[in-house]
């Protein structure tokens, strides 16, 4: 045997007017259904047989629902079969996408270059760095060889300073050096 749906049933009696809210919805989603007590009037009767009846629809159209989620999930997957203008639609979409994945790698492309560009352009600024780092290497091993030599000489305190001014003037140059290459 079936089960029976609420406006299926003996509908039970309306609310009594005693109850703030049996004659209106309240104004929350949520319905509390109880047995409500013998109605007084046939006004409550009626509000109390209509909302019954919209519950019944509602849950209904939610089995409906639910019955037709179920079976889409279980169905086979369709076959699609085009007619021509179906086909042309069709090829019209690939079209579509082949020019819209012909412009993103011409994006990706044109990034690419740019990218090596810059890439050389880092290259080239390192080498530079790597050539300035080798020649301040070898000033530095000079002046330490020149101050070894000054030493051994035993050349007076004065003619050493003289020296380190040169080496600051050195060291000046190949900074304004250094700038005029940037």
């Amino acid at each position: 045997m079936p089960p029976t749906t609420r406006s299926q049933r003996k509908p039970n009696p309306p609310p009594t007017s005693s109850s703030p809210s049996s004659s209106a919805l309240p104004n929350d989603e949520t319905i509390n259904i109880q047995a409500p007590p013998i109605a007084t009037t046939e006004q409550e009767t009626a509000r109390y047989q209509q909302i019954t009846t919209h519950i019944d629809r509602i849950g209904s159209e939610v089995q409906t629902l639910i019955r037709q989620g179920l079976s889409a999930l279980e169905a086979p997957a369709e076959i699609r079969t085009y007619d021509a203008s179906s086909s042309s639609q069709a090829e019209d979409e690939v079209a579509v996408a082949a020019r819209i994945n012909l412009a993103k790698q011409q994006e990706l492309d044109q990034e690419r270059t740019l990218l090596d560009q810059e890439r050389r352009h880092l290259q080239k600024e390192r080498a530079g760095l790597v050539r300035e780092g080798e020649m301040l290497a070898r000033e530095r091993a000079r002046l330490f060889e020149m101050r070894r030599r000054m030493m051994e000489l035993g050349v007076p305190e004065g003619e050493e300073k003289e020296k380190e001014k040169e080496k600051e003037k050195t060291k000046e140059k190949w900074g304004n050096e250094r700038e005029a290459r940037r």
